[in-house]
């Protein structure tokens, strides 16, 4: 038994890679029609070369690697599966290490490859189907639960990062002793808090913002903030200060109903940026901007398509003269291979934004 990939370019010595994979041509319950379904595969993985060493993204590789190979043959002969392989291999020996990006994605069939490096992180996935699918790659985003919290206190004033209900201090915003007990104080006091997030929201724009606090400081934080348009969910409580643990519970009905926070923050970075002017709206609009502008942020109606034909361009307009697409998968292609970032959303987050918008 031999692997139909040599080991002869990955670049680690005496790494070899294991295979149980039959010589023979392999038969399953799925057949393939002939001349119509050929195989592709679709590799997604973290990819942090600056935080990971080249070795264990090498090793990782190959056990990838190894996995599409053995869901090729279940269901295609070796002959149609060796040359996607080989491509992948080619692929996979050139990826580019001095990348800052944090995962990749790659696509190979006997065509054509296609090759991301993304800024947001993917859950590990091979799929082997027989056409690329680029909304897989965007449903194989990690479902991070990263948030920050800012927690409002009559003399004392926190931000922390959050993952989930993991709480790490960012800022600890104390009122000065010297300071009277009067409303100005306190507005001094919250008016310098809120100076600090603002900072701190320089460098984390994208995250959802909880604010937490009794209802009197809530009131007093609202009339002063000059962050309003961060904020996805305003807590209030009974207390005045509040320890780690306490803010965890108070935090802990939001992080399980994570979907619902994650399509308000959504929202508001929709009415954000209708506010500044810096959206495009509709497919038409959408597709328009995505060639001329920076996209950062696109937002697509889950299951909502717009098919195309067009004429087929080269050698395969010799064989058919037209080619059925999706104009809404070519817009989220070109919007990662820029850098932005995709995400699917429910039909009320749209609502008014005519089912896809860019933010740019």
């Amino acid at each position: 038994m031999s692997s139909l990939i040599k080991n002869e370019s990955w670049g680690i010595e005496d790494d070899q890679i294991p295979s149980n994979v039959l010589k023979k041509e392999h038969t399953s319950a799925v057949t393939p029609q002939p001349d119509t379904d050929t195989p592709s595969v679709s590799l997604f993985m973290p990819f942090e070369p600056k935080m990971v060493s080249k070795n264990e993204i090498v090793h990782k590789l190959q056990s990838l690697i190894i996995e599409a190979e053995q869901k090729l043959i279940k269901t295609f002969s070796i002959s149609a599966a060796k040359p996607i392989l080989e491509r992948l291999k080619s692929v996979v020996k050139n990826l580019d290490y001095s990348t800052h990006k944090k995962s990749t994605a790659i696509y190979v069939s006997a065509e054509e490859e296609k090759l991301f490096y993304l800024d947001t992180p993917l859950e590990e996935k091979v799929i082997v189907d027989t056409s690329f699918n680029i909304r897989a790659l965007v449903e194989s985003k990690k479902r991070l639960q990263q948030h920050l919290v800012l927690v409002l206190g009559n003399n004392i004033s926190r931000v922390y990062f959050g993952n989930g209900l993991h709480l790490v201090s960012m800022l600890t915003n104390t009122r000065k002793k010297s300071q009277s007990d009067n409303i100005s104080s306190l507005e001094n006091f919250l008016r310098e808090t809120d100076n600090n997030l603002g900072i701190i929201l320089n460098y984390f724009p994208l995250l959802p913002l909880f604010v937490v606090g009794d209802a009197d400081i809530l009131n007093n934080y609202k009339k002063i903030t000059r962050n309003e348009t961060h904020i996805t969910q305003l807590i209030e409580t009974s207390k005045y200060e509040m320890s780690v643990d306490e803010i965890k519970t108070t935090l802990q009905p939001y992080i399980i109903n994570w979907e619902y926070i994650r399509m308000k923050h959504l929202h508001r970075r929709l009415d954000n940026a209708m506010e500044s002017g810096k959206i495009a709206v509709g497919i038409t609009n959408v597709i328009k901007d995505a060639n001329q502008r920076h996209a950062k942020l696109l937002v697509v109606e889950k299951g909502y398509t717009v098919p195309v034909v067009k004429a087929k361009q080269g050698e395969d307009a010799l064989k058919d003269s037209t080619l059925l697409t999706d104009a809404v998968d070519e817009v989220i292609e070109r919007v990662l291979a820029s850098g932005g970032e995709v995400a699917f959303a429910d039909k009320n987050v749209l609502e008014g934004y005519q089912h896809i918008a860019l933010i740019y």
